[in-house]
Parts: structure tokens; C-alpha cells; sequence
């Protein structure tokens, strides 16, 4: 079973060097900041080259090496799907690359965007949305979910990793622990949130 990693990359500009996997020494990882999966070296995925060091982020993955106790995830507190307002629930975007659907290249100069004649969007460029992931619904922005022993974490992670094979996740730490999770052929952790 191959490994969707992509699910934990930034779909984020400003995060543009999380936006793929990457390697380094033998393992593939991908994060977005807040969940950090690690797998095996996939040999399609480039050599780190990302903003922090290879020694942190090694430095950050021991804490899911080291973690024990994981268990299943199967009882979670999920919210209610709520339909993307990216996307107006068609699960598909076609949003100039340009100005990123502004229709203006600069707010400060009012300079129009050329690309998509200040429309925002360039018909027949339709692809999947990157933030219901093609789907039409998506968890409210954030949204605290409980996942046992009062730690809460992004609904929307905790999706991703359950879409994992053989998902197990750690909830013996404190609500502010990092939370480590582990699936057939990796692990990972995530940052928690607070209820409120």
C-alpha cells in the first residue's frame, strides 16, 4: 500500500518549502509545521532542502521514535463537514496562479493582474481544491477535536492519519505534549491544540 505523504505537505505559499516530501539519510518525511510524517526513503522525493536543519528535524522525530503506549485510533470527537467556501463546495479551483484569484498583482499599487484580465480566474484551468482536497466539505479552520484523555488536536489531521494504515496514536501525555502516532510503515507526531 503506497502512502499518501502529500496529505501532510503546506498547501501555503508562504510555507513553499513543505509543499513536497523530502529526504534525508534513509528516511522520506512531509509536514506542514504542525504534523510531521516519516516513512522509509521513497527515492522519488528530493534531498532535504528545506529552511530548518536536517539535525532538528531528526531532532524533533525521536520524540515518536521513543514513544510507547500508542493505541488505536478508532474513538474520536469528530465535527460536522461543513461545505468549502474555497470552492463553493464543487471540490474543484480555478484560480489564477498569478495573483492568486486577487485579480490585482499588488493591493498597495493597484496593479491588475494580466493573466486572468483581473478576473481572479483562467477558465478551463480547474483543478482539485487544495483545502477541501477536491471533496466539497472540510472541517471548520481548526477545529479542536477531542482525541482521548483530554488532548485535543486538529479535526483535520487526525483525518489524515487515520487514512493511514493501521493508525495508532498516543494520549498518555499532558494536553500540551507533543502527540505522537505511528502507522504500518511510519510515524509521525502532531502538534496539539487547546479545547478553547
Amino acid at each position: 500500500m503506497k502512502i499518501n505523504l502529500q496529505q501532510f505537505c503546506s498547501t501555503e505559499d508562504i510555507h513553499t518549502l513543505f509543499m513536497a516530501p523530502f529526504n534525508i539519510g534513509e528516511y522520506t518525511f512531509a509536514t506542514n509545521r504542525h504534523v510531521i510524517a516519516r516513512v522509509p526513503k521513497i527515492d522519488e522525493y528530493d534531498k532535504h532542502d528545506v529552511g530548518i536543519t536536517a539535525e532538528s528535524i531528526l531532532e524533533i522525530i525521536k520524540q515518536a521514535e521513543k514513544a510507547t503506549g500508542l493505541i488505536p485510533l478508532v474513538d474520536w470527537e469528530k465535527p460536522d463537514l461543513k461545505e468549502c467556501g474555497d470552492c463553493d463546495g464543487t471540490g474543484r479551483v480555478n484560480v489564477c496562479t498569478e495573483c492568486k484569484g486577487v485579480g490585482e498583482l499588488s493591493s498597495v499599487y493597484a496593479e491588475p493582474c494580466e493573466k486572468c484580465e483581473t478576473s481572479g480566474v483562467i477558465p478551463g484551468t480547474e483543478k482539485d481544491c487544495p483545502y477541501c482536497k477536491g471533496k466539497g466539505k472540510k472541517f471548520p479552520f481548526f477545529k479542536p477535536s477531542l482525541i482521548g484523555n483530554g488532548i485535543y488536536a486538529c479535526a483535520e489531521y487526525i483525518v489524515q492519519i487515520e487514512s493511514l494504515p493501521n493508525p495508532r496514536i498516543g494520549v498518555s501525555g499532558t494536553p500540551e505534549d507533543v502527540i505522537p502516532f505511528s502507522f504500518d510503515g511510519g510515524i509521525g507526531l502532531l502538534i496539539p491544540m487547546r479545547k478553547d
